[in-house]
């Protein structure tokens, strides 16, 4: 069945494909929703690989904060870009994956709202280095980053890009949503 622009008009335009597009494009709108929060224009760019080294024994907490010091002076300063994923420009999601792959051997899926639903929760009193972090900044917004250590967090900042942040600072102690472990 056609659903028509004008009814009984031969030369009317079929709504359907017009129809179909729009939710199409909708849906496409509020799937960028899903990622960290930004006020920047989405980018759209090529996938860099991941090189995945040796798994560390996330147990091991000073090897683990060791490691993650390490990826935060390679990256420190590198830019906040939505949808980046290299030291051009990257998103909180992509810079908690490309951490775990790279310095802990660990695969991450590549969204925050996937990273939060591999391992466990943990109550945030008994947070370790290694634990991913997660926040609600906005209604449809999530942001996340890596636990290290005395309420110290590194993620990619959309203000700072890759910076270290502490979880008692107003604003992250507003949006601190939960916390899990692999």
């Amino acid at each position: 069945m056609f659903l028509f622009a004008k009814p009984n008009q031969a030369s009317a335009v079929p709504l359907l494909p017009k129809l179909s597009l729009c939710c199409v494009l909708v849906a496409l709108s509020l799937s960028q929703l899903s990622g960290c929060s930004t006020t920047s224009r989405i980018h759209h760019a090529t996938v860099t690989p991941l090189k995945v080294t040796k798994p560390v024994d996330l147990n091991n907490t000073r090897l683990v904060k060791q490691k993650l010091l390490d990826q935060y002076r390679v990256w420190k300063g590198t830019p906040y870009l939505y949808g980046g994923d290299n030291q051009k420009g990257i998103d909180c999601s992509a810079f908690v994956q490309r951490t775990f792959a790279e310095k802990l051997g660990h695969r991450l899926p590549r969204t925050t709202l996937a990273q939060v639903k591999v391992g466990k929760t943990i109550a945030k009193k008994a947070l370790k280095p290694g634990d991913i972090v997660f926040f609600r900044t906005g209604r449809n917004s999530r942001h996340n980053g890596i636990y290290l250590g005395n309420q110290q967090f590194i993620h990619a900042s959309s203000s700072k890009g890759i910076t270290i942040s502490n979880l008692q600072n107003v604003y992250w102690q507003k949006t601190y949503w939960k916390a899990i472990r692999l």
